[in-house]
């Protein structure tokens, strides 16, 4: 049993229109995760860090100027971020919590069940992270990704996807691949499809790609 909070600002920048393309870049930053410790409904009273996160993200979306069926012909998107993990059990059993963790967890410290007793600087607390999207008139899209670092919490990997959007009904396949040097056991590259069926509840039409086609 958990509570948090979690907080994100946005901020656009404003578009710019340059070389047939339209640019709009964007700012972005999160606390995730910010609350008390979990604590477990079993005999052995378990308590666990929230996994609390600081994120700062920025990216760039750009779109053609040429039309294809009133939709932007190409898109690219890029996005990329850093990310401070707050939430940590230490070697002597300090869990921090509640808003403590955006000031005690900075330093080094001695993971609880590490064999070695080797420090974990800072460094190796933040993980990096890029994207990368394709689109074409808005309906076929191509991902890229990496996220790396502090794999005590995420594991280094890439991923890669693609999506078809039709609005009322969508498929995707991702694939993961993780890094055989992270130190987080049990993890094997994996494969995802997924259906999307959109039901609008407000029984206005939408504009989509396929009524454009067929001139519904």
């Amino acid at each position: 049993e958990a509570i948090s909070t979690k907080l994100q600002i946005q901020h656009v920048v404003g578009r710019v229109d340059t070389l047939q393309l339209y640019i709009r870049p964007q700012v972005g930053l999160a606390l995730t995760d910010i609350g008390g410790t979990m604590s477990f409904r079993d005999p052995g009273g378990v308590v666990a860090p929230l996994p609390g996160q600081i994120r700062l993200g920025a990216g760039i979306n750009t779109e053609t100027l040429e039309q294809v069926l009133n939709r932007p012909k190409f898109g690219v998107s890029l996005y990329a971020g850093v990310s401070k993990y707050l939430g940590r059990i230490e070697d002597n059993g300090y869990v921090p919590s509640g808003m403590n963790k955006l000031f005690t967890t900075w330093g080094s410290f001695i993971y609880q069940g590490a064999t070695d007793g080797r420090l974990i600087s800072p460094s190796e607390q933040i993980s990096t992270s890029f994207g990368l999207e394709g689109s074409y008139i808005k309906t076929l899209f191509l991902r890229l990704g990496r996220v790396s670092g502090a794999d005590l919490w995420i594991p280094a990997q890439w991923n890669a996807g693609a999506e078809l959007d039709l609005y009322y009904i969508s498929l995707s396949y991702a694939y993961s691949h993780f890094d055989s040097s992270n130190r987080v056991a049990g993890r094997s590259n994996r494969s995802t499809f997924q259906l999307k069926i959109r039901i609008p509840l407000d029984g206005e039409p939408r504009d989509t790609l396929v009524g454009k086609v067929l001139g519904i």
